[in-house]
């Protein structure tokens, strides 16, 4: 607690309240705008950026701030705090204003302030802000930096609106939430069927679905933990892994696709015993996107050929089918977007495999087309730990 008199406007539970004058505002004002690196600043930062003085009132800001806000010009916040100015429900509860409160505290923006003020550092904090005036949520990354100009200190304020971000990651947080839910209802339908039909647990049928099923359920956990460390290019949970092992889910995964209906499915490779130190999961989901390009481009009648190559220091992944892709395609083919179908929301599979086979497992995605050879995806795994 920074003051001992709650009837006081200097009172306050976290940040000083005390605020400086109009004159010396001006004051202030000038001593920025005339300085020309902090004008340069100031008129070359695209984002959102706001100086405060050591009171943490505005002094300036830059024109996408003011636009951000809806504010016409300066003056309309000169000598505000940045609370005020976006209008927190937490800026009017104390007397001294935004920063004051007990719920001031907790505020990323005024953590970062009082750090630059108190400790002369650096700090970059995220700040979330429930506005008064229409009750919506805003979410800024805030990074402030100090420092001082003919005697006077101020602190650079640069904000970036995540307000977007952080509603996907609560969205996706409770969809895969939500998924592992319905997992368990499918499993526990799955579980309740095979005994009211008497179905014995070991037939082919009984050993599928649950083979389908703990696939869903890994893809799940896996995608849950990609998105969770997004900023990371690790693979996650890795193990020892065996082709034959690699080559047998992908068989099983696709005997009962409804697109495999009428195309043969060949296989190699389920023989070796080599092992690799990867993430079995993300293999699948690159192996199987190969396969059901293949397969879905496939006529009826026709051929698809899986297969693992044993190499020196490592195994090639492969899955031929007989159609050709158009050169003016293939140019394009691992871009985020193409697709050979018309559908919205499609192709995202090659750019996947790109994405996944070697920013994640650090492999090698390719393909090969010809005319008369047909086309081959492939991706070459080294076999030694990462």
């Amino acid at each position: 607690m920074r003051r001992n008199r709650e009837n006081s406007s200097n009172f306050s539970y976290f940040a000083p309240a005390r605020r400086e004058g109009p004159e010396r505002l001006r004051v202030q004002l000038e001593t920025i705008t005339s300085n020309p690196v902090t004008d340069s600043i100031l008129t070359a930062v695209g984002g959102l950026l706001a100086v405060l003085n050591d009171k943490r009132q505005i002094v300036t800001a830059n024109r996408v701030l003011l636009e951000h806000l809806e504010i016409r010009s300066i003056e309309c916040i000169l000598g505000s705090r940045l609370g005020e100015a976006i209008e927190c429900e937490h800026a009017a509860e104390m007397p001294g204003g935004c920063g004051t409160s007990r719920s001031c505290e907790h505020c990323g923006a005024v953590i970062a302030m009082m750090a630059g003020l108190e400790g002369n550092e650096t700090r970059e904090e995220i700040c979330h802000i429930h506005r008064s005036v229409d009750g919506s949520h805003l979410c800024f990354s805030v990074r402030v930096s100090p420092m001082t100009i003919e005697g006077m200190r101020f602190l650079l304020v640069f904000l970036q609106d995540i307000s977007a971000d952080e509603r996907w990651n609560a969205m996706a947080s409770s969809f895969y939430h939500d998924l592992n839910n319905v997992i368990g209802s499918v499993i526990g339908g799955s579980e309740l069927l095979k005994m009211n039909y008497n179905i014995n647990e070991s037939s082919p049928e009984a050993s599928l679905l649950d083979k389908i099923i703990q696939r869903l359920a890994d893809e799940v956990t896996q995608q849950k933990l990609l998105w969770e460390n997004r900023d990371s290019e690790s693979p996650g949970e890795m193990s020892k892994v065996t082709i034959d092992s690699v080559c047998s889910s992908l068989e099983d995964l696709f005997s009962s696709h409804p697109e495999r209906s009428g195309k043969n499915l060949e296989v190699t490779g389920r023989h070796h015993t080599r092992t690799l130190f990867t993430n079995k999961t993300i293999l699948l989901r690159v192996m199987s996107n190969m396969l059901i390009n293949a397969i879905e481009a496939s006529q009826t009648g026709d051929t698809i050929r899986l297969s693992a190559e044993i190499r020196d220091d490592g195994v090639l992944f492969s899955v031929w089918n007989r159609q050709y892709i158009p050169e003016e395609e293939s140019q394009k083919i691992f871009h985020r977007g193409w697709s050979s179908k018309s559908d919205s929301g499609r192709g995202l599979g090659t750019f996947g495999m790109k994405l996944f086979g070697e920013k994640v497992l650090g492999g090698q995605v390719k393909f090969t087309t010809h005319p008369e050879e047909g086309t081959i995806f492939s991706l070459y795994l080294p076999t030694e730990e990462r």
